[in-house]
């Protein structure tokens, strides 16, 4: 039997909870409209914008019950499918506005795919394309053609998939210093050891821009920005990794959160997978703006009318100061190569690696 005293308490702890529930909801509703709001533009000249975007290879997605047959598993077996979502990820680029650099995972090595994309975007961006071993998509970088590209490198990454790592270091013109930029696809599945592999791969990463921001003198403070599809939440051991190695995300510094979902996967399940990071240490960037798009959808569950890919496109405009002096060398060792068609053929990068 329950005291009056008793009664009081309970009474008190539920009108506690209940206020608890609502100042949540409404910090929800708040940063929700913060996620969801267009573009804003920076008050600074010297803006540096980037996305990163995992498109869902046509050669992974799988068809309909309706769709398939014997003969027909994968998206990449109709092309009217594939060529018409191909249009839909492709506007939604472009409706994100201006960007400086754009990433790219499981882009097709499709010739068709590849001609899409070069009708579309190739007039105003350089394209860096690195596929992996034993499958049809892989790693692309579009790079504005007013920056100048004075590196790339490519990975290869442990594990047992082929997993890759593009590098590019960049010359912004509007600034006084050298910009590296690199993005990856880290391994997928979900258990104890594909965590570890992860993990691996991500030293491996931090390893290699070492070296390259070595080889070029760039002190701590020297932008560094590292984008793709980790396949790991923010409470994963490959989150927490980039953040004792001095990584932010970028979605984390302006918002205060990460998105609840940005990828849903063949089984159904939710989770964010995709981020934005740049270096702590560097005093002189600074996130501002970023958006996970469609805009008009929020980030804490996947909206089910967006089926372009089964992941969301994720952009961050960062403010460059404009002060800092340019460490190293100012040589422009890498001339992009712009035939694309010759560069597809041979199933290579689009550009020199060095």
């Amino acid at each position: 039997m329950i005291t009056s005293a008793g009664r009081e308490t309970l009474l008190w702890s539920s009108r506690t909870l209940l206020r608890c529930y609502r100042r949540l909801v409404r910090g929800i509703i708040r940063r929700e409209k913060r996620t969801c709001s267009s573009m804003a533009v920076s008050n600074s000249g010297n803006t540096f914008t980037v996305a990163t975007f995992n498109i869902l290879a046509p050669c992974h997605k799988r068809l309909t019950k309706k769709q398939a047959s014997r003969w027909l598993r994968r998206e990449i077996d109709i092309p009217e499918l594939f060529t018409k979502r191909t249009r839909e990820i492709l506007e939604l680029i472009k409706s994100a506005g201006p960007l400086d650099v754009l990433c790219l995972q499981e882009f097709s090595t499709d010739d068709r795919i590849v001609d899409m994309f070069h009708d579309a975007l190739g007039t105003r961006y350089n394209l860096l394309q690195l596929p992996r071993a034993e499958t049809e998509e892989g790693l692309a970088m579009f790079i504005d053609k007013s920056i100048h590209i004075v590196k790339t490198v490519t990975q290869e990454l442990p594990g047992t998939s082929c997993r890759v790592a593009l590098h590019a270091l960049l010359q912004v013109p509007t600034i006084k210093t050298k910009v590296l930029v690199s993005t990856t696809h880290l391994e997928y599945q979900y258990h104890y050891f594909s965590e570890k592999i992860r993990q691996a791969q991500i030293k491996e990463i931090l390893s290699c821009t070492e070296k390259i921001r070595s080889e070029y003198l760039l002190g701590k403070d020297s932008p560094f920005l590292l984008m793709g599809d980790f396949n790991g939440s923010p409470d994963s051991g490959t989150y927490s990794l980039l953040n004792e190695a001095g990584f932010l995300s970028a979605h984390l510094k302006v918002h205060g959160l990460e998105p609840a979902v940005t990828h849903k996967d063949h089984k159904g399940n939710e989770f964010t997978a995709d981020y934005v990071f740049y270096r702590s240490q560097c005093l002189h960037v600074k996130p501002v703006v970023v958006n996970v798009h469609p805009l008009q959808y929020g980030t804490m569950k996947w909206p089910t009318e967006f089926i372009a890919s089964d992941h969301r496109l994720l952009t961050a405009q960062f403010d460059l100061d404009q002060e800092i002096l340019l460490d190293g060398r100012d040589d422009i060792a890498t001339v992009v190569d712009t035939d694309w068609t010759h560069k597809r053929r041979q199933n290579r990068a689009l550009c020199s690696l060095l």
